[in-house]
């Protein structure tokens, strides 16, 4: 499949930013894992005519995050406990509540291939690699952002022994 060339413009109306977290610790059973979703986002692919002519570039207000499901766990995942994960997700961006990303250069295909670029997370900037694949109907770009390696401690409640683990799994489904 090949995009048709030119600016898209991206956010919730056209893709969506999907957080995936796990449980650790003692207690993860307790847990739940959790897929999270950026409601407010936008974004701008800019596509050549090759994969390394294309451009991405992305902005997330961290504090629309939202839970959309949740797996695992003691009991299931309710209303309740959504609002309360929702919170503590919303506190846990004291520094900036924003991401960006900025992409210095795309290799690969057409069908697939790889997205590296300048990630800022909680006031850090880090180089973060991305993978992309078609899907039918757009693509589907999925990678691993690591909290620590952007200076932030992943929750944790019961003294430690139920935590958030430290890598994050991101997912953005793009519609072209």
């Amino acid at each position: 499949m090949t995009p048709a060339q030119g600016t898209h413009n991206l956010g919730p109306a056209t893709a969506d930013l999907l957080l995936q977290t796990t449980c650790e610790g003692k207690m993860a059973k307790m847990g739940h894992d959790l897929t999270i979703v950026a409601e407010d986002w936008k974004g701008t692919l800019v596509v050549g005519e090759t994969p390394e002519a294309c451009k991405l570039s992305m902005n997330a207000d961290l504090g629309s995050l939202r839970v959309r499901e949740g797996s695992g766990g003691a009991k299931p995942l309710n209303d309740d406990d959504k609002a309360k994960i929702n919170r503590n997700a919303q506190g846990a961006f004291t520094k900036g509540h924003a991401l960006s990303f900025a992409s210095d250069s795309i290799r690969g295909s057409w069908e697939s291939g790889t997205v590296t670029g300048r990630l800022t997370l909680n006031d850090e900037t880090q180089e973060q690699t991305f993978d992309v694949v078609a899907v039918e109907g757009g693509y589907k770009l999925t990678g691993v952002i690591t909290q620590t390696r952007f200076g932030l401690k992943p929750f944790s409640a019961m003294m430690g022994a139920l935590k958030l683990g430290d890598d994050i799994g991101v997912t953005v489904f793009v519609k072209l």
